[in-house]
């Protein structure tokens, strides 16, 4: 059999609830159990639904244009530019510490 269990803040409300509960009344509280929990699986895929919605709102507002490839080219050689300043930098500095 299984077991209810009463918390309340006074120990007395639970002894007086737990004595009056009858048969019938425990297995409507156990339907009614029973029933919110049958209701998490609608409630899931409800929330799924506002999840994919959400998602797709925040999609449109924070969106991102795709790049220029001509932009990207460019400044794909600019940081390869920098790239090998500081490494003929790093090579020349290098040199000097040894001479």
């Amino acid at each position: 059999m299984a077991t209810v269990e009463i918390k309340t803040a006074d120990p007395r409300m639970a002894a007086a609830i737990a004595e009056g509960a009858s048969v019938v009344e425990l297995r409507a509280v156990k339907a009614e159990n029973e029933k919110l929990h049958a209701k998490d699986g609608v409630r899931a895929i409800a929330d799924e639904k506002r999840w994919q919605r959400t998602r797709k709102r925040l999609a449109r507002k924070y969106y991102t244009p795709p790049m220029n490839p001509v932009r990207g080219a460019i400044l794909t050689v600019w940081a390869m530019l920098w790239l090998g300043i500081y490494k003929v930098f790093d090579h020349l500095s290098a040199w000097n510490r040894e001479a």
